[in-house]
């Protein structure tokens, strides 16, 4: 389905399926908790970065 979103509504059936619904909203709840954790590994290598940095 990502592929597809410049244009959307190509998807999009006249009655959407609430299976449908649910199953991409679930999909963006996994890609929210992916970029979440993405998010604090990237702050931890700052972090450590940093530290390295004065260190040095």
């Amino acid at each position: 389905m990502l592929p597809y979103l410049d244009s959307p509504d190509a998807l999009l059936p006249e009655v959407p399926c609430e299976y449908m619904i649910e199953q991409v909203e679930r999909q963006r709840e996994v890609l929210e908790r992916r970029i979440s954790c993405l998010e604090r590994n990237r702050d931890a290598l700052d972090a450590y970065l940093a530290a390295a940095r004065q260190s040095a």
